[in-house]
């Protein structure tokens, strides 16, 4: 990607046919290992190999936080989804997707903090240089500290050469390393936010048809303060698309796990989530007890009883997509077809049985810990035993901080503290505290003695099973003799040093002090487990990647935030049984909604979203959408229901992106006189 690339008529031109697969979250540096591909299946002309994937317009695009933008015009104007910057809108008196605004002229536009925009400049590959320096016979966690060194060295060496910012990432697993050189821009203020049809609160998060204008118009600004000037910007098409059409999406995917074994899937759908669930329900069932409705202990739990229900809902309705779902039947029959493949060689039995085996060995592992550490979690809801903890942790970090990127990361901790104090006496109740951490203290002792942490064990004097009460007994003891309870003095502590906390009879801070070793050897013990997972997982992607070189096919790398291409086609698709959906949604359909029956219009079939088989992972990979002819037609911004699986696999029947129509969004520009000078800046032609 050291090229610049204005346009991508011709790489969409290739993709028109089912024989593409629209599954994949391609790397911008593996076109060239496409060409080959095209080629054979007659989508690629011979003449047409040398400049065919020299037409990309990356550099009309923006990494922002963890979203995609573009620019769209030669004066800086950037084109993205609402959800990118709804937090930094918020702060600038934003607070719902109801309100309008358009900036008549640079004066007006709003500054926009806390929203990060870098330019990718380059992407070089760096695995040869990083692992040339790695010591072979070094165990896993000395090859992972050396591995972050190196990189960080990498990367103060890169931006000591350029004014840019860099970073190393990897990709398969850490089979490969790149280095991503970046120009940040220095400053984007809002431009333009539409009246929302329906808002992002009253529309369901994963239903079909949506009727969301889901988009927002920024300004780069230099360091200067003149409107940045972009080396590119792209079209938007006033003609939009139709059924059947080619689309590509150019996003930056936070996170899937397609290459989990089929038993690492298995164990998260059929133990962990099913246990999460109910952990969360007992908690629900708690705090109600505690807190009748109505009652003042109910308004302090509020946020967290609202939190728990939202997540309780998701993780029921992805376990039940799951069941309903071949998302398993998938995996045991790719592993099963893997092991044939294997067990067909002497050569490949012996290289890669042992990495399976091996990455089994440590799943398993994983696992437990996993049982572990998410009854930890419930745990440390009860939230003095948690404050507690977090002050001796802070006030020894105080103490051995020896450069400032250390005393800054003490400063970012001090400053969490501070406000999580200041907000408890709203949210917080001693006997809910108590009761919580009494009932998952109970859930500790169930599990099985390889997950157990012996100092805990015996503290609360669980060797013999769980006692109530000698555990209740233990814990109404710490809540009686902490001055934790009382919130002038828990500012107070966040002052002190590592040795008052060390001499005070305070029996909850005794308890951090005395479980503190625990807590850093459950950390050493995580940090172990990663870095011998992630010693055998380039390897075992090693062998995914033969694999499909041996079936003809090429292999994508696992999202991580990364740039990815996704080529689909504008497509409906049917979710149960006599049931087809459309692929557009209309203000015909917007009409009905209360929200936005005043933005009705005549005009009954203009498009507001559209679906396409494109390739995204979960509901938040906003991306630019273009067509054949490299004209900007929508901005993705969701997926369907049956996207709730997308982190670990693509059903092409059913897997769905759900994006925002750029007629819609012209059709809404035209609507106001304040905001139409944006179609002239713009050069639409209708």
């Amino acid at each position: 990607m050291r090229k610049v690339y204005r346009y991508i008529a011709v790489l969409l031109a290739l993709c028109c046919s089912a024989a593409a697969a629209d599954e994949g979250l391609w790397q911008p540096q593996q076109l060239p290992e496409l060409k080959p591909r095209l080629v054979a299946q007659g989508l690629l002309k011979a003449q047409q190999q040398a400049d065919a994937f020299s037409a990309l317009p990356l550099n009309a695009l923006v990494r922002l936080n963890n979203c995609s933008a573009a620019f769209v015009s030669a004066s800086g104007l950037l084109l993205t989804n609402y959800a990118c910057v709804a937090d930094s809108l918020q702060q600038v008196g934003f607070s719902t997707a109801q309100q309008e605004f358009s900036a008549a002229n640079a004066a007006d536009e709003i500054p926009l903090p806390g929203v990060r925009a870098l330019l990718i400049r380059q992407i070089q590959n760096v695995t040869v240089q990083l692992n040339r320096q790695l010591d072979t016979n070094a165990s896993p966690a000395e090859r992972a500290t050396a591995l972050q060194q190196l990189s960080q060295k990498i990367v103060a060496e890169c931006q000591q050469r350029s004014n840019y910012e860099c970073e190393v990432t990897s990709q398969h697993d850490g089979l490969e390393y790149y280095l991503v050189t970046l120009e940040p821009i220095a400053q984007l203020r809002l431009v333009h936010l539409p009246l929302s049809a329906v808002s992002s609160e009253l529309a369901p998060n994963w239903g079909w048809p949506k009727y969301q204008a889901d988009y927002v118009f920024l300004r780069a600004y230099a360091p200067d303060n003149t409107a940045f000037k972009p080396a590119a910007h792209l079209t938007l098409s006033a003609k939009g698309i139709t059924e059947g059409d080619t689309v590509m999406a150019a996003a930056f995917p936070k996170q899937s796990s397609r290459y989990a074994s089929a038993d690492e899937v298995r164990f998260l759908f059929e133990q962990y989530y099913p246990q999460s669930v109910q952990y969360r329900q007992q908690t629900l069932a708690l705090i109600t007890q505690l807190a009748p409705s109505g009652s003042e202990r109910a308004r302090q739990y509020q946020d967290l009883v609202r939190s728990l229900q939202q997540s309780l809902v998701e993780e029921q309705n992805m376990i039940a997509r799951y069941q309903q779902s071949s998302l398993q039947q998938k995996k045991d029959t790719a592993s099963q077809q893997l092991n044939t493949w294997i067990a067909g060689s002497p050569v490949r039995q012996q290289l890669y049985q042992p990495r399976l085996e091996r990455l089994k060995q440590l799943s398993a592992q994983q696992q437990i810990m996993a049982q572990r550490d998410l009854v930890l979690t419930y745990l440390s809801r009860a939230q003095l035993p948690t404050l507690a903890r977090r002050l001796y942790k802070v006030a020894l970090a105080k103490q051995q901080a020896k450069d400032s990127s250390e005393q800054q990361q003490v400063a970012t901790e001090v400053a969490q503290l501070q406000q999580l104090i200041s907000e408890m006496p709203e949210q917080f109740d001693v006997r809910v505290d108590l009761e919580l951490a009494l009932h998952f203290l109970r859930q500790y002792a169930s599990l099985p003695p390889a997950a157990r942490i012996g100092a805990l064990d015996h503290y609360f004097a669980l060797g013999d099973g769980f006692n109530q009460e000698i555990v209740r007994h233990k814990l109404e003891t710490m809540y009686r003799g902490t001055s934790l309870r009382d919130a002038e003095q828990r500012s107070l502590w966040l002052e002190r040093s590592a040795k008052q906390f060390e001499k005070s009879r305070d029996t909850l801070l005794s308890f951090a002090v005395a479980m503190h070793n625990v807590g850093t050897e459950l950390e050493q013990q995580r940090f172990e487990l990663a870095s011998q997972l992630a010693q055998i997982r380039p390897l075992v992607m090693e062998i995914h990647l033969a694999y499909a070189e041996a079936n003809g096919e090429l292999a994508y790398a696992d999202a991580n935030g990364t740039l990815r291409l996704s080529v689909g086609t504008v497509k409906g698709y049917q979710p149960a049984d006599a049931v087809w959906y459309q692929p557009f949604s209309t203000v015909q359909g917007m009409a009905v909604q209360p929200p936005a029956s005043a933005l009705a219009t005549t005009d009954t079939s203009l498009p507001v979203n559209f679906l396409s088989t494109i390739d995204t992972c979960g509901r938040g990979s906003s991306a630019p959408t273009f067509n054949t002819q490299g004209q900007l037609v929508g901005l993705m911004f969701s997926g369907v229901a049956e996207n709730q699986l997308a982190n670990w696999h693509y059903d092409a029947r059913r897997s769905r992106a759900v994006h925002l129509d750029i007629r819609y969004l012209l059709w809404q520009l035209r609507q106001s006189s304040v905001s139409r000078h944006l179609l002239d800046e713009m050069a639409v032609s209708f």
